[in-house]
């Protein structure tokens, strides 16, 4: 993988005027940063305004890179292989839905960002070549800008603790930065890492960026980023061997350490870390879930649901709503022949994608796809719209220049041959997605004011008016997107009165020890005795809580 690349902005030419291709470059970057460095975010929903900035930045910027895109230039025949990967997921979605009778509150929030990256590749595909390499000079800088950001924001916090604020850039000794957990610091860091090679910097300033982003992956203490670092790094090796059979050699060692230590775990031959073995443990419950249900699995995001209602043993001990490995978590949403069949798709598009390998720009979007990928089969930063996003883009770029680096010349503006209503018409439909994204985005954003205003009221000491949370409660019951929040709401402001309906919403994300007890309680209520005793044995598979004690009598174990 080449290191020391030139400027990733190529010739300025007559086809795109130089004004555009600089507006490109500084608007993508600012789009992939802000997220990255945004300090507010506000409860319950983990980075809901980083993810909708890059949502609502990424729909904007689609409606800039059609502007961008000269009039009389014709749209070329395009490389679709990234739009119908994100096409695919985009419509897996609300047809898994459909198929399990989910509510709306489940996919609809996630459709909206996958349809934004669905436009964004499609955009990144048919602008011309000029545009293209002005996005990725955008992409990169925007990474390495904010991964430099949060590496002087946990400095701070290090050497002067609670100058930093309401950034928390560190918790319990591991730095976080401004993205609240150290794992998604660690993916930045790296991501900043590779794309420092893409920008040109003086080469004492860059060997300097790269001293601090290293320090700050150290006091990530992620074990995922290092895995990372360690395959792109046997890979960039392998990229500079001369002869294909150099490559495979090098492909194999990078590969078989991580296989050979998994196999040994399978085996029993040694015991990994605590936190290693819960992990282990959690995927033995994701191959359980599968085997129950291997064809049409439970339903997108439906992960919790199934692993807290399910008897598991062992179970791993935490509340977790995803298995932290993509392919498992699509097996079990989707089911195996789905899953496999999206499995093969980001194959194929990879695949495809390798003759950017030959630009100067390939190596280091490949570098940011493949430390995403490494990383997501540990963790699920990709369920974040602001990681999701950025490796769109980077495949994007990568099918489109790697697709130009092949193709022949394209016509000038001024050709009169170009077939204008094509490239127009493409072009209005991409605009007219995009502002329909903005505007449910801004929709969305309206909304999610009344779900932290209803979080903040409820947390408070001491408590607000009751009858306010109540009418609170029940105007969120409304919304198609976060209604679960207000009947989660509603079922703890009801208490015993909750009735049984009310929970269908909330069962249907994350199951806390809160809901579980409430739910227990409502069974019985409404005279379930053996449901009430179901659910009582699953909340007692999880680690002791006083919740418990709450549980109804009904409830307990049978001897």
């Amino acid at each position: 993988m080449a290191l020391n690349t030139p400027s990733v902005l190529p010739p300025l030419t007559p086809s795109v005027p130089a004004t555009w291709q600089r507006a490109v470059v500084w608007a993508v970057a600012t789009v992939v940063a802000l997220p990255f460095v945004w300090p507010w975010q506000r409860p319950p929903l983990a980075q809901f305004e980083s993810q909708w900035l890059a949502t609502t930045g990424w729909s904007l910027l689609v409606l800039l890179l059609v502007g961008s895109a000269c009039v009389g230039r014709p749209a070329r025949r395009m490389r679709i292989d990234a739009i119908v990967l994100f096409g695919v997921l985009f419509l897996a979605l609300p047809t898994s839905a459909l198929l399990h009778a989910l509510p709306s509150t489940v996919w609809l929030l996630a459709s909206g960002v996958l349809l934004v990256a669905t436009l964004s590749t499609v955009a990144l595909t048919l602008v011309p070549e000029e545009i293209a390499a002005a996005a990725a000079a955008g992409l990169f800088r925007g990474l390495l800008v904010a991964a430099l950001i949060n590496a002087g924001v946990t400095l701070v916090d290090v050497a002067v603790p609670g100058l930093a604020g309401a950034v928390w850039a560190v918790v319990d000794g591991r730095a976080v930065g401004m993205l609240g957990q150290p794992n998604h610091l660690a993916l930045l860091t790296l991501w900043g890492m590779i794309a420092a090679f893409g920008v040109n910097l003086y080469r004492p300033l860059r060997l300097l960026a790269w001293l601090a982003l290293a320090a700050l992956l150290v006091t990530t203490g992620s074990r995922a980023a290092w895995l990372a670092t360690y395959v792109l790094a046997v890979l960039a090796v392998a990229w500079r061997l001369p002869g294909p059979q150099q490559r495979r050699l090098m492909l194999l060692t990078a590969l078989l350490p991580p296989a050979l230590f998994a196999v040994m775990m399978l085996a029993g031959l040694i015991t990994p870390p605590v936190s290693w073995l819960q992990r282990w443990q959690l995927w033995q419950n994701a191959v359980q879930l599968i085997a129950a249900a291997p064809i049409t699995g439970y339903g997108f995001g439906q992960f919790n649901h199934a692993w807290t209602l399910t008897p598991l043993d062992p179970r791993a001990a935490d509340v977790f709503d995803h298995p932290h490995n993509f392919p498992l978590a699509w097996a079990v949403d989707f089911g195996l022949p789905a899953a496999l069949g999206l499995l093969g798709l980001l194959l194929w598009t990879l695949v495809r994608a390798r003759a950017a390998l030959a630009t100067s720009t390939g190596p280091i979007l490949a570098g940011i796809g493949i430390v995403v990928i490494i990383h997501s089969l540990v963790e699920y930063p990709l369920w974040f719209a602001h990681f999701l996003l950025p490796l769109a883009a980077a495949l994007a770029l990568a099918v489109r220049l790697g697709a130009s680096s092949a193709a022949r010349p394209a016509p000038s503006c001024t050709d009169a041959s170009a077939p204008l209503h094509r490239a127009m018409g493409l072009r209005t439909m991409l605009a007219l997605a995009a502002c329909l994204a903005c505007a449910a985005s801004v929709a969305a954003l309206i909304a999610y004011g009344e779900v932290a205003s209803l979080n903040a009221q409820a947390a408070a000491e001491p408590p607000p008016d009751r009858r306010a949370l109540v009418d609170q409660a029940r105007r969120l019951r409304q919304d198609p997107i976060f209604g679960h929040l207000g009947d989660y709401a509603w079922v703890m402001l009801a208490g015993d009165q909750a009735e049984l309906t009310d929970f269908d919403r909330p069962l249907r994300h994350v199951i806390d020890e809160r809901l579980l007890v409430a739910y227990a309680l409502a069974l019985q209520a409404a005279g379930d005795t053996d449901g009430a005793r179901r659910i009582g044995e699953r909340a007692r598979e999880f680690p002791l809580h006083p919740l418990w004690q709450r549980l109804p009598a009904a409830s307990t174990p049978r001897r």
